[in-house]
């Protein structure tokens, strides 16, 4: 596992961080969580981290409205929106406020693992010392013990 390859995940569904926490760590990642925007800007502006995971709803608002401000402390790590409400408006709004991705909940960890890896693949100056993590820790998701994840 690299210590320098953290990835924050910030969602308000407690049961979704664990889990996705879990998928990482077990090949490899290493993760920290956030609940709400708020902690999750006080993590950020603490630390670099590799790539973050931002859920569309919180308890402190929208995370399309706090991407601007995450990409200010953040500006070359991709995010990664998750959402289980999906419109083709949130994805596009997602995208112009600077996030990578748009993924649907549930999320299948295999995807997850897969996705995460070549994200950190494309981004080679942010993936340059993860040597050893990504799925080096089990082969497939089945391997890990994992399952598809419900929001």
């Amino acid at each position: 596992m690299s210590s320098n390859c953290t990835i924050l995940i910030i969602d308000d569904e407690p049961f979704l961080r664990s889990t996705l926490g879990m998928i990482l760590q077990r090949v490899g990642y290493s993760c920290e969580e956030a609940g709400d925007f708020a902690e999750a800007l006080r993590k950020a502006s603490m630390r670099k981290y590799r790539l973050i995971f931002l859920d569309l709803q919180l308890p402190d608002g929208s995370g399309i409205d706090f991407l601007p401000e995450l990409r200010k402390l953040q500006p070359q790590i991709p995010v990664v929106v998750l959402t289980a409400n999906g419109s083709l408006e949130k994805a596009i709004g997602a995208l112009r406020n600077g996030a990578y991705d748009y993924l649907l909940k549930p999320i299948d960890p295999g995807q997850i693992i897969t996705h995460v890896d070549d994200i950190l693949w494309q981004y080679p100056e942010i993936a340059a010392d993860t040597a050893g993590a990504g799925t080096a820790g089990a082969d497939t998701a089945a391997e890990a013990g994992l399952k598809t994840l419900e929001p």
